[in-house]
């Protein structure tokens, strides 16, 4: 009986690669609350009148107020490939139907686009920036040398797009989508 119980005993104490690998579950646990921890409090600040970072937040009324009203209602809605709206968005369907309600489609070409037909649009009209982006100015992502992905800048890094089918729209770091930022289009709408 003793041997029984020693056996026992030692089957349930953890090994020390048990240990390391619970080790490492609760370190990676704990970083991943960090960071949304992190992201949570920069969505809260992003609703003042300025960010964390300093970066100045549109005027109650303004244009890119409106803009970032209209994306934040998108939120958690789904993808599909050319939806616009209301339930399901792809990315330029996203930047078509905010820009359109708002009254604002004048300022990414006039007609609803692809992501390379408003970059190209941009690029004619000299509205292409690849830094300093502003409230409500378009983001366009691209990779091995094709433009793929659109969205709206809402300030202090981050913007609000569709991506795709597991995630629909969200509000992102723009840092966390992984394609190079090939340019910015400036709206040029009131803050």
């Amino acid at each position: 009986m003793a041997i029984a119980v020693k056996g026992a005993l030692t089957a349930h104490t953890p090994t020390r690669s048990a240990r390391l690998s619970r080790l490492i579950i609760l370190v990676t646990a704990l970083s991943l609350a960090l960071t949304m921890a992190f992201a949570e409090t920069s969505v809260v600040a992003a609703h003042g009148t300025a960010s964390a970072s300093g970066e100045a937040q549109p005027a109650k009324g303004s244009q890119a107020a409106l803009v970032i009203k209209l994306a934040r209602q998108a939120l958690g809605h789904g993808f599909r490939m050319g939806s616009e709206g209301p339930k399901f968005f792809d990315c330029s369907g996203l930047v078509w139907s905010v820009y359109k309600r708002a009254g604002l489609v004048g300022r990414i070409g006039g007609s609803r686009g692809t992501v390379t037909s408003y970059y190209n649009w941009a690029v004619r009209h000299n509205k292409i920036s690849h830094r300093n982006p502003q409230i409500g100015d378009i983001v366009i992502w691209g990779s091995h040398g094709k433009l793929h992905h659109s969205g709206i800048y809402v300030g202090n890094g981050r913007a609000i797009s569709a991506l795709n089918r597991k995630l629909g729209v969200r509000d992102w770091p723009m840092s966390w989508i992984h394609m190079r930022i090939w340019g910015f289009i400036h709206t040029g709408i009131g803050h």
